[in-house]
């Protein structure tokens, strides 16, 4: 009775040393916590890989959005087939002025060449959005702009009306229209091409206070370039900085109150304009490409200086004002 007693004793003991591997490797529950925990280190690991894919992928979707999946370096075929015939040949003087127009006003946004500038203008030489436009089509949505509240403006970069400038005329806009043309089909573009002439970009004056530029005979600086600089600025400028020169969200500074044109003089600020600051520019904060001479070639120095003579006089205003 005394040897039961003890070999029940031992087998109640050993039982009670086994319980916690049958509640895990055994018992229903136990299997149930096992898989459990499986469960959560599998969804654990995806979630890493997620989170450090995600970079990556937004930038995929970003470009993909951007471009339609088109890169300057893809072996792609192009928007055209091979075989089809391509459209009626372009007028090379509207083809000529067009790209001298688009350099001036719109490569800010969409490069110099039409590839787009990434977060800001799209590619419009691989868009099949601009492709599928009929002529008038393109010219009326150029004229209309796209604001960031529209669910296709992907970039959320406002597109102002008429490229930012409201003195473009239709056929200013129908002159752009046609370099696009050229741009996306090559085969469109003329043999010969007439030599460019200098190019007078067209501006709106201002309405409102500062439209007959008060104090100006007060100014430091010449009254005759400051109107010329005025109306420069506004013919090369307010695309990306506004009529104002107080900047626009995303795409130019407040040039009244920037501490950098503040700090620099009119001769580093004359070679500054010159050189224009890439977006590579560590300097560079808003990233968006600042053209030489603010993207219109003809600008010589007179006029850039005229252009500062306005900015410096905007600076006096707004430091005598209440």
């Amino acid at each position: 009775m005394k040897n039961n007693n003890s070999s029940d004793n031992g087998n109640t003991q050993s039982g009670s040393l086994d319980a916690p591997s049958r509640l895990i490797g055994l018992h229903p529950r136990g299997r149930e916590v096992r898989a459990l925990l499986i469960l959560v280190l599998v969804f654990a690991t995806i979630g890493m890989i997620a989170v450090t894919a995600w970079g990556s992928l937004v930038s995929v979707a970003t470009q993909v959005s951007r471009t339609g999946g088109w890169n300057a370096d893809s072996e792609l075929p192009s928007l055209f087939r091979a075989d089809q015939a391509p459209a009626a040949e372009l007028d090379g003087a509207t083809f000529v002025v067009g790209k001298q127009l688009f350099v001036a006003t719109c490569a800010a946004c969409h490069g110099l060449t039409g590839m787009g500038v990434p977060n800001f203008g799209k590619n419009l030489v691989m868009s099949r959005w601009v492709k599928k436009q009929s002529d008038l089509q393109l010219v009326e949505f150029i004229k209309r702009g796209r604001g960031v509240e529209d669910p296709l403006n992907t970039t959320k970069v406002p597109m102002p009306p008429r490229g930012g400038n409201a003195a473009f005329t239709d056929e200013h806009i129908g002159q752009i229209s046609c370099y696009l043309r050229g741009l996306q089909d090559p085969r469109r573009i003329p043999a010969v091409l007439p030599a460019p002439k200098a190019l007078v970009l067209p501006a709106a004056l201002p309405t409102g206070p500062m439209a007959s530029l008060p104090g100006i005979e007060e100014s430091d600086y010449d009254a005759e370039s400051i109107r010329t600089g005025q109306k420069l600025f506004l013919a090369s400028c307010v695309s990306c900085h506004g009529a104002d020169a107080r900047g626009i969200v995303k795409l130019g500074k407040d040039l009244v109150k920037s501490p950098f044109i503040l700090a620099t003089d009119d001769e580093k600020m004359l070679a500054f304009l010159k050189s224009g600051r890439p977006s590579s520019d560590p300097a560079n904060t808003t990233k968006v490409d600042m053209p030489p001479k603010g993207g219109n070639p003809s600008l010589n120095e007179e006029g850039l200086g005229s252009i500062i003579a306005y900015l410096r006089y905007m600076q006096e205003r707004d430091r005598k004002s209440p």
